[in-house]
C-alpha cells in the first residue's frame, strides 16, 4: 500500500476512536442523569405513597366519625319521638 493511504487510514482510525470516546462520555453523562431522575422519581413515589396512606387513614377516621354522628342522631331522634309520645300520652291523661 502507498504511504498516503496508510496515513489516511491512521487518520480515519484516530478520528473514529475520538468520536467513540466522545460518544462514550456523552452516554455516561446521560446515564448518570437518568439514574438521578429515577432516584428522584422513586423518592417522589415513596412520598406520594405515604401521603396516600395518611389520606386513607384520615378518610377512614372521618367516615367512622360521620357514622358515629349519624348513629347518635338516629338515637336522639328515637329518644325525641319516644319523649314526644310520652308527653302526648301524659297530656291525654290530664
Amino acid at each position: 500500500m502507498k504511504p498516503i493511504a496508510l496515513d489516511n487510514q491512521s487518520r480515519t482510525i484516530r478520528r473514529l476512536r475520538a468520536k467513540l470516546a466522545t460518544e462514550r462520555r456523552e452516554s455516561a453523562a446521560i446515564k448518570e442523569g437518568l439514574e438521578a431522575k429515577v432516584s428522584s422519581l422513586e423518592r417522589d413515589l415513596q412520598i406520594q405513597r405515604c401521603d396516600n396512606h395518611s389520606l386513607r387513614n384520615t378518610m377512614t377516621l372521618c367516615h367512622k366519625d360521620i357514622d358515629r354522628r349519624i348513629s347518635q342522631l338516629i338515637e336522639a331522634k328515637k329518644f325525641n319521638v319516644t319523649v314526644a309520645v310520652e308527653a302526648y300520652k301524659y297530656q291525654q291523661q290530664l
